[in-house]
């Protein structure tokens, strides 16, 4: 049981780190968004407690497919219009090529621009994280 929890917790852990339309999401953002402690989420991502039901009907609200959760079978999105939309933008988001800036390039941008950049790195410099990782692994 204790490692079916531990899986249960690995994927919502998955899930939490692309669902900021792709990027990661915080656990204080996550928790706010599922009406749950920050506590309770890390405790449900390390296998600590399982999932109650009110948290797996707050997953599929917000797009989540909650078979995947559970069990680790079918698409991580839910068959849902909330599934659907960040289905769509997580995909972009694996679209992402590194583009080389200036510095001055920095400069002429606005707030939301620079927001959306550094999102764009941060999110291919984990993949590269990822991608080292699972070659030691092997």
């Amino acid at each position: 049981m204790k490692s079916e929890q531990k899986d249960i917790g690995n994927r919502l852990k998955e899930i939490r780190k692309i669902f900021n339309n792709g990027y990661k999401c915080s656990l204080e953002q996550f928790s706010e968004l599922l009406g749950e402690s920050k506590f309770n989420i890390a405790n449900y991502e390390q296998g600590k407690a399982n999932i109650p039901n009110r948290t797996i009907n707050a997953l599929y609200a917000i797009g989540i497919n909650p078979i995947y959760i559970i069990s680790g079978e079918g698409d991580k999105f839910a068959p849902n219009l909330k599934g659907k939309d960040l289905k769509e933008k997580c995909s972009k988001v694996q679209d992402i090529s590194i583009e080389v800036f200036e510095l001055d390039d920095f400069e002429n941008m606005t707030n939301e621009e620079l927001i959306d950049t550094a999102n764009k790195y941060q999110s291919v410099a984990g993949n590269i994280i990822k991608m080292l990782s699972e070659r030691k692994s092997k």
